[in-house]
C-alpha cells in the first residue's frame, strides 16, 4: 500500500515552507475502514513573501494532491501577513495513490501499517528558514479508529514536534 492521508497537508506545507517560516497544525481522524478526514491550519510568517507567491505555491500542491485521489478544500483565513490557510480533505489510505516525501504509510510483510510524519526541509533553498509541525489524532464520528502507537507500544494522540525518524503503528482491530 502506497497511500497516505496527511500527505495533502504535508505537500502544501512543503511548498510553503520552501520559501517561508511556517507553523502547521494537523488534526487527523482515521476510521477502521481507512477513511481519513483531516484539517491543516498553516500560518506563513515570512514577511518577505507576497500573498500571490504563497497562493501560487499552495494551489500547485493542492492540484497535485487532488490528482492523487484526495478530496481537498482550501480556505484563506487571512490574505494579509501573516498569511493563514486552512486545508481540509478526506480520502481512504487504502485507495489513494503515491507516497510523498513528507508523509508516508508503509505496510510491512506481517501486514502492519505504519505512518511517518516528516518535517519539511530544503537544504538547497537559501530562503528556507524554519518550520514547526504538530499532529493531533481524533476519533471519527463512528466512534472507532485504529490505535496509533509508538515504537514502545504506547498509544499516541498528539505529536508536538514532528520527527522524520519516528514511525507510528496503526493498529486496526477486526
Amino acid at each position: 500500500m502506497t497511500r497516505m492521508l496527511p500527505r495533502i497537508a504535508a505537500l502544501i506545507a512543503m511548498a510553503i515552507s520552501m520559501a517561508a517560516c511556517w507553523q502547521q497544525d494537523d488534526v487527523i481522524s482515521i476510521a477502521p475502514d481507512g477513511h481519513v478526514d483531516f484539517t491543516s491550519s498553516i500560518v506563513v510568517t515570512d514577511d518577505e513573501l507576497t500573498f500571490e507567491q504563497v497562493e501560487e505555491v499552495s494551489s500547485d500542491f493542492i492540484s497535485d494532491i487532488s490528482k492523487s485521489g484526495w478530496n481537498i478544500t482550501k480556505k484563506w483565513t487571512s490574505k494579509e501577513w501573516p498569511y493563514r490557510l486552512e486545508v481540509s480533505g478526506n480520502g481512504n489510505i487504502f485507495e489513494v495513490k503515491e507516497n510523498i516525501k513528507v508523509f508516508g504509510f508503509e505496510k510491512d510483510e506481517d501486514g502492519n501499517y505504519f505512518i511517518r510524519f516528516i518535517p519539511i526541509t530544503n537544504k538547497d533553498d537559501n530562503r528556507f528558514k524554519s518550520s514547526n509541525r504538530s499532529v493531533t489524532f481524533t476519533t471519527p464520528p463512528s466512534g472507532h479508529s485504529p490505535q496509533i502507537v509508538d515504537s514502545n507500544g504506547i498509544a499516541v494522540t498528539r505529536i508536538d514536534d514532528v520527527n522524520a525518524k519516528t514511525k507510528f503503528r496503526l493498529v486496526f482491530k477486526p
